[in-house]
């Protein structure tokens, strides 16, 4: 190929990349425990229900697919039994520029 022709192909893909909406993934600390009890972590949004997985002390990933759940308009609520002691956090994605608030406490 023809340097010219090198330059284009690089540019029109590199305009392209930048036009792809990125998912804005971050990760934040949660509640921290020094012994293990049944958690209930609960989102509230305004536009639309994150993606969010939890990870434990150990680090281990746990997937909010695999954990109860309630939902009711714009909250969701996770039920993490037996959480491990220690510092737990939640990776998240919002999908938008919406408001999300995160509340936990200790379920009885």
């Amino acid at each position: 190929m023809k340097p010219l022709t090198i330059a284009l192909a690089v540019g029109t893909a590199l305009v392209m990349t930048s036009c792809v909406n990125r998912a804005e993934n971050k990760t934040t600390n949660i509640f921290n425990i020094d012994s293990p009890r049944d958690m209930a972590v609960t989102l509230y949004y305004d536009v639309e229900k994150p993606t969010v997985e939890f990870i434990t002390p150990s680090g281990t990933k746990v997937s909010a697919d695999d954990l109860l759940t309630d939902r009711k308009g714009g909250a969701v609520c996770y039920h993490i039994a037996n959480a491990a002691p220690g510092q737990w956090q939640m990776a998240y994605d919002k999908k938008n520029k919406g408001e999300l608030e995160v509340n936990w406490a200790s379920e009885f």
